[in-house]
């Protein structure tokens, strides 16, 4: 539907993320917790944009251009985001855990490139049928 819904559907998220942040899993008395919703919300709300506007400029080349280049770099900013936000400087070894939460991301979006390429080609059928 293009970028710009895409857009709404990320500030929709990201005010549901931010008002079930105050209100559901924030300990404000505890720095690590407010770290951590901060990190969450500046990282999804870069990284969905970040994403959003690079699917947009690559979506005419080869059909798995657009979703894996995009995922690949709004993870790597997604995560290296929300980990340096809440975690720098703490105890806690944060780059390992950065690390395995991107390998687990970026497996999951190469094995999620089969069904978005069979998703794809079911709306272009469904959107011909719909035309003639």
């Amino acid at each position: 539907y293009g970028k710009i819904v895409a857009r709404k559907i990320v500030y929709v998220g990201f005010i549901i993320g931010i008002m079930l942040t105050l209100f559901v899993s924030t300990n404000f008395s505890d720095i690590i917790s407010i770290r951590i919703a901060v990190g969450s919300g500046v990282a999804f709300f870069i990284a969905q944009n970040l994403d959003i506007q690079i699917f947009d400029h690559l979506r005419k080349k080869v059909w798995f251009v657009a979703p894996l280049i995009s995922s690949i770099l709004g993870s790597v900013f997604d995560t290296f985001l929300f980990f340096s936000i809440a975690f720098y400087g703490t105890e806690v070894p944060w780059v390992t855990l950065a690390l395995g939460d991107l390998t687990v991301k970026l497996v999951i979006a190469l094995l999620m490139l089969i069904p978005f390429r069979f998703l794809i080609k079911r709306i272009k059928d469904f959107a011909q049928e719909a035309s003639n």
